[in-house]
């Protein structure tokens, strides 16, 4: 991952972690000029929005970049089963492998 990409995605998290998505919102649309095609900004667009269509959109987006990254796909599983972008918790175990994990 590109440093500046990096430590503007630090950055994002610490808002997200205040409780201050609308300036985390404005930073990530800014990085998104210049980095549209980074998969993680997405989905940090995706956490700060509170339309799950516009969430869904921006995962669809992610996805579309990194297919592989494990927290877009949890949450756009989480906003398509009607759950709010902006009490996404990820979990330190991916739900997929969780669900894996309870079944054995």
């Amino acid at each position: 991952m590109n440093s500046s990409v990096k430590s503007i995605i630090q950055s994002i998290e610490e808002l997200v972690d205040r409780d201050q998505r609308d300036r985390a919102f404005h930073t990530i649309k800014d990085a998104l000029r210049y980095y549209p095609r980074d998969a993680r900004l997405w989905y940090w667009l995706a956490r700060c929005v509170t339309d799950p269509a516009h969430a869904g959109d921006a995962l669809r987006r992610a996805l579309q970049f990194d297919p592989t990254l494990d927290e877009a796909q949890d949450l756009y599983i989480w906003v398509q089963t009607g759950g709010d972008p902006t009490r996404w918790s990820p979990s330190p175990i991916p739900s997929t492998l969780a669900a894996t994990r309870s079944r054995r």
